[in-house]
């Protein structure tokens, strides 16, 4: 008998609907962007007045596989004109006596080969004032994706612009769902890799105020079917936005993902099961022979 359900039935962390967000091609962007969209509305509802949240580019870059004929088109693609500006190609100990070697200075935005249109989305909060109509941007949210943790494709950009925004100052929570890649802390025991006193789900809240020394990261860690935390996001000052419910938001997004709402079976095991520690594996088996009581007694829809 086939358990099918439009309401989470896990008390936090979906293990069905993250095994096949994982295994299904786009499907992960697909709950990324509406995620996004969900924190930014339920942090605008709750948020504290001279506050607002808006969805913007993230500093993730997604992974995209292209087909061989759009492979083929950005080979093809127009190249920058090199007659655009002269450089002297001259040796700095070139005897000729002149002016010195020009030295052409660009931003290095322009020297990024990276399409806008490969970042996924995150969530900034800004503080808004009477002098100020579109406000200060003053803490970021990211949602983790796969190709951004350690081992995925883009993890090395992720981790430079990571350390650039704690640089900047500005505070950063990191939503990590993924327990199949290590955490993008080296210090915390990685759960992907079987390591003792692991976590498979983490929350990072980064304060890099007043200084990077100075400034305090704090964990939030959750296991397989627990609660997912409320987190306290820190603001302008010493303002903290308290007991934010990202649980609550979670099963928001989750009815929203009709595709793993339809194919998610909850009478077998996720995908990948063995992924998660034997602990965890007991937990999950336990839930789902709960899930099937419920689902006889009408009690799951």
């Amino acid at each position: 008998m086939s358990i099918r359900t439009r309401r989470n039935p896990y008390t936090g962390v979906n293990a069905h609907l993250n095994s096949l967000l994982r295994s299904v091609p786009c499907e992960w962007e697909s709950f990324h962007a509406a995620h996004i969209v969900d924190l930014t509305r339920a942090l605008n509802a709750r948020l504290p007045s001279g506050y607002e949240a808006r969805t913007e580019r993230s500093l993730q870059i997604r992974e995209v596989a292209l087909s061989e004929d759009a492979a083929e088109a950005r080979r093809q693609r127009p190249q920058p004109d090199g007659t655009g500006f002269e450089v002297e190609k001259r040796s700095a100990h070139s005897p000729i006596s002149g002016t010195p070697p020009a030295a052409l200075v660009l931003s290095v935005l322009e020297t990024t080969d990276v399409d806008p249109e490969a970042f996924l989305s995150a969530v900034v909060i800004y503080q808004i004032q009477e002098d100020n109509l579109f406000g200060t941007p003053i803490t970021r949210v990211e949602l983790l994706s796969p190709a951004n943790k350690p081992h995925g494709a883009s993890y090395a950009q992720y981790r430079e612009k990571r350390n650039a925004a704690q640089r900047s100052r500005m505070p950063l929570v990191e939503i990590d769902y993924l327990h199949q890649s290590p955490p993008v802390i080296k210090s915390l025991p990685s759960y992907s890799d079987r390591q003792p006193n692991a976590y498979p789900y983490t929350v990072i809240v980064s304060d890099p105020r007043p200084t990077l020394s100075e400034g305090v990261a704090r964990l939030y860690l959750f296991g397989a079917n627990a609660l997912v935390p409320l987190i306290d996001i820190p603001l302008v000052g010493d303002d903290v936005f308290t007991v934010f419910d990202l649980g609550a938001v979670y099963n928001t997004t989750y009815p929203q993902t009709l595709t793993c709402v339809r194919v998610a079976d909850y009478s077998a095991l996720p995908l990948n099961f063995e992924r998660y520690a034997p602990e965890a594996q007991a937990l999950l088996r336990a839930s789902m022979a709960t899930f099937s009581e419920m689902y006889s007694a009408h009690q799951l829809e």
